[in-house]
């Protein structure tokens, strides 16, 4: 990393979703947008670009008189306290000079806005380059997963307990609770969608759902007493990123990391965000990239070492994750009427529970990892 530019080559996914941004419709409507820089007192001095590769939430890059900036129109699902919550986060991370996101305030202090049946607020732009979808070098690759790792690390002793205001759906209730979404939550809505998925009729979505509704009994147990054996564990709670990777993360130079897309960001156990992260080092076939989650856990570990406990409890821990994410993908296919990848998903997270399950020597090495970057 001796010079200050990496190789780089967009993937065809990359590509087709830039152009799918530029030539598609306004991700938000132009009015209802107009009024948001209204409220926020901006002024538009060109024309509002949909953002590459933003596919769950509608959101515009623009111009304005103080520069470039980034409106976000938040999911339908996402209502003022979960915003006010994430939005706590970010505030807390710039009180403490940490590089993030940073949130625009209107001229009474407000962070979004209400606008029609949306709610939007508005980011000064991060100058930088994102290598989510693009050919890199292995090398390249492995370092920036180090320097975006020490990041995350870095980013936890920030938020290290703190406790954001607001309401998330997927945070533990409190720095001493269980999570919001408990397993009597996870009944309900599993009898829920067993019903829903009845009533489809998209072949590959019935049969995929048919798959989930016939393996729900025994992923309610599974979840059941996974929670029960980690609700009490010692395992370190803080405010987690959530879905952390190189997909949400700037680099303003390859040594420098600023996360994004605070969204899913709460208070958690902090393994959990190790596992969203490590979780993502796969290859095309499905298979774990062992090299990689090493390569993040020796960025992480030597700012912010994990504890025994976390270590021992990682498979359980890493299990109940994916099983809670299964339950997740499947609701939200329902929620959003689609698309059956969600289903995809859901299917695909309950056989990476099974794989951990099936393979105790990757995350013994792993902890060998962590304990020889610790020391």
């Amino acid at each position: 990393m001796a010079t200050q530019r990496i190789p780089h080559v967009p993937r065809p996914s990359r590509i087709r979703s830039y152009f799918a941004g530029r030539m598609g419709p306004p991700a938000i409507e132009p009015a209802a947008l107009q009024e948001v820089l209204e409220r926020f007192q901006l002024r538009a001095t060109g024309a509002g670009k949909n953002l590459r590769l933003g596919r769950r939430s509608r959101n515009v890059i623009l111009a304005t008189g103080t520069g470039p900036k980034f409106v976000k129109q938040y999911r339908p699902q996402w209502n003022a306290e979960t915003v006010r919550y994430g939005h706590s986060i970010l505030i807390r991370l710039e009180e403490a000079g940490f590089p993030a996101s940073r949130l625009v305030h209107t001229p009474d202090g407000a962070t979004w806005v209400s606008v029609g049946d949306g709610l939007f607020a508005i980011f000064d732009v991060i100058r930088g380059r994102n290598y989510a979808s693009t050919y890199l070098r292995r090398n390249d690759r492995m370092a920036l997963t180090r320097v975006a790792a020490a990041t995350l690390a870095r980013m936890h002793r920030t938020l290290e307990g703190f406790a954001p205001d607001g309401r998330h759906h997927l945070a533990l209730a409190s720095l001493t609770g269980g999570h919001v979404r408990d397993v009597a939550w996870h009944a309900a809505k599993l009898d829920e969608l067993r019903l829903r998925s009845a009533s489809l009729e998209e072949p590959e979505a019935v049969e995929c759902a048919s798959r989930l509704a016939d393996g729900s009994g025994a992923l309610l147990d599974t979840i059941a007493g996974l929670e029960d054996r980690l609700v009490d564990a010692p395992l370190p709670r803080l405010v987690i990123h959530g879905d952390y990777g190189l997909h949400n993360v700037i680099f303003p130079s390859p040594t420098v990391a600023v996360p994004v897309d605070f969204e899913v960001a709460r208070l958690d156990w902090r393994v959990n965000d190790l596992i969203s992260a490590l979780g993502k080092h796969r290859f095309a076939g499905g298979e774990y990239d062992i090299a990689a989650m090493k390569g993040f856990l020796e960025g992480y570990v030597p700012v912010f070492p994990l504890t025994r406990d976390e270590l021992g409890l990682l498979p359980d821990a890493w299990r109940l994750y994916r099983l809670r994410a299964a339950v997740q993908y499947w609701n939200s296919y329902f929620e959003t009427s689609g698309p059956t990848r969600k289903l995809r998903s859901a299917l695909t997270a309950i056989e990476q529970a099974t794989w951990i399950a099936d393979h105790p020597e990757a995350t013994a090495r792993l902890g060998r990892v962590a304990e020889e970057a610790a020391a």
